[in-house]
């Protein structure tokens, strides 16, 4: 291994890993749930904690959000709406 390649591994900081890992963490739960057939705002809670461009997430999070304000919680559509772009 090369100087600029440890330089590079070394870079690498723990809430990096931190985030890679939740992300991960989070859409391995997010597609659990949606195999079992979960209600669309439990997904949805897994994959706000995801890096956006996720396959399928922006459908999921726009149902999820309809959802909300169809259920008079307006909140939860004001959580999800935003990350479902």
């Amino acid at each position: 291994m090369t100087a600029a390649g440890s330089t590079q591994v070394t870079q690498i900081t723990a809430p990096q890993v931190a985030r890679a890992t939740r992300t991960r963490v989070a859409k391995q739960a997010a597609v659990l749930l949606c195999v079992r057939g979960a209600p669309v705002e439990r997904i949805a809670v897994h994959l706000l904690n995801t890096t956006p461009g996720n396959d399928g997430a922006a459908a999921t999070l726009r149902s999820a959000a309809s959802r909300a304000v169809d259920r008079g919680a307006p909140g939860g559509g004001a959580t999800t709406a935003p990350r479902a772009r």
